[in-house]
């Protein structure tokens, strides 16, 4: 039975021959890489043209890298942050006023709770491998003063109420803005440009002040996959007090500092305008 043999993807023209016999069928790979001739001896008006690699095959290889690179990203876990930290003392008197109610009726929550000196609201997050591209992260931000001066929110952020995220995190609520989404838009549009990677922000941005962040433990030992709805009965409408735009704190999210004082700081960009 005559046998055929492969054909290669070089540049360089080839022949390949499966048995010495003429009489069987012989494969040519030309000069032109994207095709190649195989030629039946036997029936010498048989002609079929073989692709190397077909248009199919090539796009399928594309989005298979394209996706295995997307899903690697979603994998990444931040490790820095930019904030605004809270500063307004009657904004956090408010706040720790909830704090305080909380873990006094569950003790167990006091280790989970925010101080009032690591209160603050993410505008992004992002991933660095090292302090030098943290640094550059800082950087390529103090490079766009300008721009994000020109989009800071005007009017200062307006807490009121709290809320509970997945059953573990203890909010309160900044009241919605639209320009607050999109400063926060354009700060990971200028780090993914620098490229860095800001994995774990969420679209829509939701603008809020974490309280109290429990972890796995907690839940099972309380028994309770969230805080006591009673206990922040009296919080629901509340109005905390505001907080105006000033100051871009870049940050390390594991700070190994104390939990009475503010993260670990890459940097500072002063919000204010030159004029």
């Amino acid at each position: 039975m005559a046998t055929s043999g492969q054909v290669g993807g070089s540049d360089e023209e080839s022949q390949v021959m499966g048995n010495s016999s003429d009489s069987e069928k012989v494969t040519i790979a030309p000069s032109d890489p994207s095709a190649a001739v195989k030629m039946d001896f036997t029936n010498p008006s048989e002609v079929t043209d073989i692709p190397a690699k077909s248009p199919q095959v090539v796009n399928a290889r594309k989005k298979k890298k394209k996706k295995k690179n997307k899903s690697s990203e979603l994998h990444l876990h931040p490790n820095y942050f930019v904030c605004q930290r809270i500063t307004n003392s009657t904004l956090l008197t408010g706040l720790n006023r909830v704090i305080e109610h909380v873990c006094s009726e569950e003790k167990l929550y006091a280790r989970f709770a925010y101080t009032s000196a690591r209160l603050h609201l993410t505008w992004c997050t992002f991933r660095a491998t090292d302090q030098i591209e943290a640094e550059r992260a800082l950087a390529c931000l103090q490079a766009a003063r300008t721009d994000l001066c020109q989009l800071a929110p005007r009017e200062p952020l307006r807490v009121e109420g709290v809320g509970q995220f997945s059953g573990h995190l203890l909010y309160a609520f900044v009241i919605p803005d639209p320009t607050l989404a999109a400063f926060s838009e354009k700060m990971q549009a200028l780090l993914q440009a620098e490229g860095i990677a800001t994995p774990g922000n969420h679209n829509p941005f939701i603008p809020h002040l974490t309280l109290i962040k429990r972890n796995p433990k907690a839940k099972r030992t309380l028994k309770s996959n969230s805080i006591d709805a009673d206990l922040l009965a009296g919080f629901q409408e509340t109005y905390f007090g505001e907080q105006v735009v000033d100051v871009l704190d870049v940050c390390v999210m594991r700070s190994t500092r104390k939990k009475d004082e503010f993260y670990e700081l890459v940097g500072s960009i002063l919000l204010k305008s030159d004029s």
